[in-house]
């Protein structure tokens, strides 16, 4: 379910934004470390001492729940594609990653 929640919000704050710039937040999880992190997002393990580094993570072992860790979007194992939403119930906002915000078109 995390994995979902992840694809979904990498892909709304992706929609309309340069690739090359961004960078996804992950929110550190109970059991979490940088090297189980990396095994489950990142394109390969070797980026867990690289996200040790650029968060400044003291002790690997013991990342806090809750802490906000800085991932550049090239080392996600899921990039960002375009896509279309066919549906939706009630009001509906898209969320781009300049802050800004569309109506999605009701045709």
């Amino acid at each position: 379910m995390r994995l979902k929640r992840l694809a979904f919000a990498w892909l709304v704050a992706m929609a309309g934004a340069s690739q090359a710039a961004e960078e996804f937040i992950y929110t550190v999880q109970v059991g979490d470390h940088p090297w189980n992190i990396a095994q489950r997002y990142l394109k390969d393990t070797s980026f867990a001492l690289r996200l040790t580094r650029m968060n400044r993570i003291a002790n690997d072992r013991t990342v806090v729940p809750g802490t906000e860790l800085r991932i550049p979007a090239q080392w996600l194992k899921l990039q960002a594609t375009q896509v279309r939403v066919l549906a939706a119930h009630g009001d509906a906002i898209v969320m781009l990653a300049d802050g800004s915000s569309v109506s999605p078109s009701t045709n």
